[in-house]
């Protein structure tokens, strides 16, 4: 009896360190893992969760032109009442190495 009690109180305690680990690592998206992105190329965040919502579309031809030094690709998460209030996952990522610099919650860009 006195082990059953121990592996619950030991299951529970599991239990809530994995759903913790899981808030952390997904905290701005249950969809997307922060921590996953972070440390992953661009190019890798693309092939493991699909075309960009936001940013360059034709991404496998792409040419910097701007030579901008970081561009930022992101991700629908939700919907606001009007289009500007809607909320997106932003990578930022250098634009010659392709390595995430970044992971953030923002507003809609543009105007």
């Amino acid at each position: 009896m006195k082990n059953k009690k121990v592996l619950f109180v030991l299951f529970i305690i599991i239990l809530l360190l994995c759903g913790v680990l899981f808030y952390e690592s997904h905290s701005i998206s249950y969809k997307y893992n922060n921590w996953w992105i972070k440390k992953h190329s661009i190019k890798e965040v693309k092939e493991k969760y699909g075309s960009f919502d936001y940013g360059d579309k034709d991404f496998d031809n792409y040419v910097n032109k701007s030579n901008a030094k970081t561009l930022v690709a992101g991700y629908f998460i939700k919907k606001g009442k009007v289009d500007f209030e809607n909320i997106w996952l932003y990578i930022e990522y250098d634009a010659n190495s392709f390595k995430v610099i970044r992971v953030y919650e923002g507003r809609q860009m543009g105007g």
